[in-house]
């Protein structure tokens, strides 16, 4: 954001301004500006929560999660709105979802499998035959289709949290750290991406390699936050949040 012009002005109090109102201060901040606009309307969410019209409330959901699909992530996440527009139906789905979670775990037993295979198949058409394995991003109100990554993601949550609370009953440790480490890999995996793309030469193609490039770097990054929060014990959740 800095300006080519001089002076104290576009040098300095129009980049810091750009920066706050953005989150680009640091890679992974862009979720704060956002974060604060839900925050926001949090009434409006309680209110929406507590509808009796369920009807009307899949159909609010449903409509948002269409739109969403068409608006896609902003440029690089430099548009707080847009990314609220993008993301606000997947929390609204939440609140849906939590809402009549009792009844799709004790009553839809093929619910969480069907899912899975349903967002997998979607990740497969996806990488192998359109040759999308990343994030769709666009300007605002250009049109570039439809953005399935939104449909295959909300189906891989829905599907593992029913799996873990039907199968995972006891404690693992690798899932404990995981859980408790979550924050720190969402800020810290774009800077380990951004290496492996100097690294590979930013040479991404394959639908396995996309797979396992995935893996890679999350218990890479995985890694990387255990080490700073042993080197800097109490003080890690300063930096990176964990």
């Amino acid at each position: 954001f800095v300006d080519e012009r001089s002076g104290l002005y576009y040098q300095y109090i129009q980049p810091f301004i750009q920066y706050l109102l953005t989150g680009r201060v640091l890679t992974g901040y862009w979720y704060i500006p956002f974060i604060m606009l839900v925050f926001a309307i949090s009434p409006l969410l309680v209110r929406f929560y507590r509808m009796q019209n369920q009807l009307l409330q899949l159909v609010v959901v449903g409509t948002l999660l269409v739109i969403a699909m068409f608006v896609h992530r902003s440029e690089d996440n430099l548009n707080p709105l847009q990314s609220f527009v993008y993301f606000l139906p997947v929390f609204m789905f939440g609140m849906v979802f939590n809402r009549h979670y009792a009844l799709l775990k004790d009553n839809y037993r093929a619910l969480p499998w069907v899912l899975l295979i349903c967002s997998l198949m979607l990740s497969v058409y996806q990488s192998a035959w359109l040759g999308i394995a990343h994030n769709a991003h666009k300007a605002f109100f250009e049109y570039a289709g439809a953005d399935l990554k939104l449909v295959e993601k909300v189906m891989q949550a829905v599907a593992i949290l029913l799996l873990f609370e039907r199968y995972w009953h006891k404690r693992y440790r690798l899932i404990d750290l995981i859980a408790s480490a979550s924050f720190a890999i969402f800020f810290l995996h774009p800077i380990v991406i951004a290496v492996f793309k100097r690294v590979l030469q930013n040479n991404f193609a394959g639908f396995m390699y996309w797979h396992v490039l995935t893996f890679t770097v999350f218990f890479t990054t995985l890694l990387l936050a255990w080490c700073a929060k042993q080197v800097l014990g109490s003080y890690s959740r300063r930096v990176i949040g964990w």
